[in-house]
């Protein structure tokens, strides 16, 4: 009995520990929007924004910034995009772990998009998967694929990019899983992906798409 307490004990203080954490996340998103434009949350131009000036900013700017950008197009997304998990947040490391260790077989690097029709479009994430053996060349793999449209946001009831994965991916884990995504100028986008898991659009996690 007494190490059947022990584990109690233990269980509720992580299960404590991950609630605390989950809410310092979410309140790290910082409040509504201001109606700060663009220009003043990155210090310069928009169209002269580049993937640096994101990655410095917090998670509450980053929001900010999501919030004052507009939807791109559906035919923006065409073609092969790199990308990066924004740092910002306390459970940024965690999810820099989920994303290369779990969401594919190797690590994410990109995505890859196919307009269709009606601002409907399909893709697939990007892994690359290290080879062991001398001088061998990394694997490319591409998987997760996805839905994309154009329509409003959950967070803000404008219009973005979505991304769905529930009708390519059956595991409970990445299933529930969106993304949604506003541009800052032709080669730099930004977004936000949740799942069910995570606690949903309450809590979700900041994304960086660009061209090189």
């Amino acid at each position: 009995m007494k190490i059947i307490h022990k584990i109690l004990i233990v269980s509720g203080a992580v299960a404590a520990l991950i609630i605390g954490i989950v809410f310092i996340n979410i309140m790290q998103k910082g409040g509504a929007y201001t109606n700060k434009p663009m220009s003043e949350i990155l210090g310069c131009s928009s169209e002269k924004a580049d993937v640096k000036q994101i990655l410095a900013l917090s998670k509450s700017d980053f929001f900010q910034l999501f919030y004052s950008a507009p939807a791109p197009d559906a035919g923006d997304f065409s073609g092969e995009f790199s990308a990066m998990n924004h740092p910002g947040g306390i459970m940024a490391p965690a999810v820099q772990v989920f994303t290369d260790n779990f969401f594919g077989k190797g690590k994410w690097t990109g995505k890859k998009f196919s307009p269709l029709k009606n601002n409907e479009g399909e893709g697939f994430n990007i892994f690359i998967i290290k080879q062991n053996s001398a001088g061998a060349p990394n694997k490319r793999i591409l998987e997760r694929k996805m839905k994309t449209h154009i329509g409003k946001s959950v967070f803000d009831n404008k219009d973005s990019y979505h991304v769905v994965y529930k009708s390519f991916n059956s595991d409970i884990i990445v299933s529930s899983m969106r993304d949604e995504i506003r541009k800052i100028n032709g080669n730099l986008y930004i977004g936000f992906g949740y799942m069910d898991l995570g606690g949903g659009s309450i809590n979700p996690s900041g994304f960086i798409l660009y061209k090189k």
